[in-house]
Parts: C-alpha cells; sequence; structure tokens
C-alpha cells in the first residue's frame, strides 16, 4: 500500500534514513514533498567525497545501473557498489544526529 504524501512529510521531519526518503517519494515530480526530499537529498550527497556523491547521483536521482556507474567514471562494478554503500553509511550518519536530536526530551 503506497504512503500518502503526508506521511512521507512525517518521515522529513522526522530524521528518516536515506532509504526511507528515496522510498518514500510521491510519484508526481510536481509534489511539493517530491522536491523537498530530492532537495534534502542532493544537499546531503553534496557533502559526501567526490566519487561517492557522484555515484549516490547517478544510482539514486539518475537511475543508472552500478555497471553504467562503472563505465561512466571508468571503475569497476565493484567499486561503483562500495561507494554507493559507503554514500549511504555516510548518509545515515548525518542524519542521525538530527534524528537523536528530535528524540531527546
Amino acid at each position: 500500500m503506497p504512503r500518502s504524501a503526508c506521511a512521507g512529510a512525517s518521515a522529513v521531519q522526522d530524521g528518516a534514513s536515506p532509504e526511507e526518503l528515496l522510498a518514500d517519494l510521491p510519484a508526481p515530480a510536481s509534489d511539493p514533498h517530491h522536491r523537498i526530499v530530492l532537495e534534502r537529498l542532493r544537499d546531503l550527497a553534496a557533502r559526501l567525497p567526490e566519487r561517492q556523491a557522484q555515484v549516490f547521483t547517478m544510482r539514486n536521482f539518475e537511475q543508472l545501473s552500478f555497471a553504467e556507474i562503472a563505465a561512466h567514471l571508468d571503475i569497476s562494478k565493484n567499486t561503483a557498489r562500495t561507494s554507493a554503500h559507503k554514500a549511504l553509511q555516510k548518509l545515515r550518519e548525518q542524519m542521525a544526529p538530527a534524528k537523536e536530536e528530535r528524540h531527546v526530551g
């Protein structure tokens, strides 16, 4: 069952993980919540090391396969996967302090 835009908006406010934010995007790109989530993720991705930012962007925003990313960046498919994994780890770390602050009473 798809989540409503309201449920997605609370995920942005509650410090959801990068995967939750990506999975919770409403379908229409004109949806205001969609733009907010994309802006937040792009901002966080811009803080990553260059290769991780490139791989994260290509994988999640451009919907490229690891093989396509590897060919574009002239790296191995495994390096593309590793960079994507490290990017997600760093994004989770960046988002964790905000989530913890919200839950501290």
